[in-house]
């Protein structure tokens, strides 16, 4: 007896808002969307196609332009039904919700975003189902409806929020190739005022802070100290390890971060450095490691030796430190900021201070151009 011929499976795939067929012919990995949305009448449509593919393949018929396999005009699938399946009625592929298509946005995104990252669209799900909106189909959103939601939205959030929740729906859309992205003309239509930054500590008040903090919280000394003198993010010093530290205690490796709601993961850019310490913050690791610390400990603990939690750090340690020194409240996270610009302020190369904070270069000229090269009102009318 002959050979039986081994027949090709196809598989059907969800790419964005549509299905595809993905299968492997002699040797070669091939991919066709056969134009069907992704929605139950949709499958049952590709399950079909898929068939027929498998069927032609096994009988020699495949067509490899795929022209056979396309979606008719009038919404079916121009392909017989298979051999003894059940015949049903072809029913033209509804479009999805903008409820439903950015349910399935979120859920890509939760494949490949940490839980910190997916609050705000989180957040825009919630505004998306309570309002007209979430039940309008997708495919036929116009620029008035676009531009009700935001203004059903706009008192909610600051124009800088407002704008990054309509990019993430403009990305949406993109993402699942829609036309008539009417999103992206309200991202462009929402303007951003400048907002004056938070003034950076002085000196004075970084010594006031320090020594306030050895005389009332002396455990977590250390740990504001190295905030203020590394330039480091807060996350990123909370999960320093000992094997982090190098044996003199001269470097440390800045490569990971904790976060509340995502634990340990890579820093923020997704980027290692290696930071030379000066002799006092050397000094002040060398003082404070433990003998047989292991590799794995944390540097910087609360009094009990347990991770340190932010929310914890501030209302219990930073807060009241800067009340009972009446200096006006910034977060502790402006330590970072504090850090750059002094080093700035004291001539040091901007790609130098990138170096230590861990910054893009781009973001050190965006954000600190003007104590790079702060020009001064000449004396014209004297």
């Amino acid at each position: 007896m002959g050979r039986r011929r081994k027949v090709t499976q196809v598989h059907v795939e969800v790419a964005g808002f549509s299905l595809r067929l993905r299968f492997r012919h002699r040797g070669k990995q091939h991919t066709f969307h056969p134009g069907l949305r992704d929605c139950d009448e949709g499958r049952k449509e590709a399950q079909v196609v898929a068939k027929r593919v498998e069927l032609d393949l096994l009988a020699g018929n495949f067509d490899p332009t795929f022209r056979k396999y396309k979606v008719s005009a009038g919404g079916g699938v121009d392909v017989p039904p298979p051999i003894n399946a059940a015949p049903f009625s072809r029913i033209k592929t509804p479009s999805k919700t903008v409820e439903d298509l950015f349910e399935s946005f979120l859920a890509y995104k939760r494949e490949i975003l940490y839980k910190s990252s997916l609050q705000r669209y989180s957040a825009l799900l919630k505004h998306i189902v309570f309002s007209d909106i979430g039940k309008l189909p997708a495919s036929a959103l116009s620029q008035h409806d676009v531009a009700l939601f935001v203004s059903s939205i706009k008192s909610k959030y600051a124009p800088i929020s407002l704008k990054q929740r309509l990019i993430l729906l403009a990305a949406c859309w993109d993402w699942a190739e829609l036309p008539n992205n009417s999103w992206k003309a309200a991202v462009e239509a929402v303007k951003v005022p400048p907002k004056m930054r938070a003034k950076v500590f002085t000196q004075q008040e970084v010594q006031a802070i320090l020594g306030e903090i050895e005389r009332t919280f002396p455990h977590y000394w250390g740990f504001v100290l190295f905030l203020f003198g590394t330039g480091c993010r807060l996350g990123e010093v909370i999960a320093l390890l000992w094997k982090h530290v190098s044996e003199d205690c001269s470097t440390i490796w800045i490569g990971e971060a904790v976060t509340a709601l995502d634990g340990r993961k890579p820093t923020k850019t997704n980027q290692a450095r290696i930071i030379t310490l000066n002799p006092g913050l050397r000094e002040l690791l060398l003082g404070m490691k433990p003998i047989g610390a292991r590799p794995e400990d944390l540097l910087f603990t609360t009094e009990r030796g347990r991770p340190i939690m932010l929310n914890n750090f501030r209302l219990r340690v930073w807060k009241p430190t800067l009340q009972a020194l009446d200096i006006p409240y910034r977060p502790a996270s402006k330590a970072r900021a504090t850090f750059v610009t002094h080093c700035l302020q004291s001539g040091m190369a901007p790609i130098e201070v990138s170096a230590l904070s861990g910054h893009s270069t781009q973001v050190m000229y965006q954000h600190y151009a003007g104590l790079l090269s702060a020009p001064q009102i000449p004396e014209l009318y004297q």
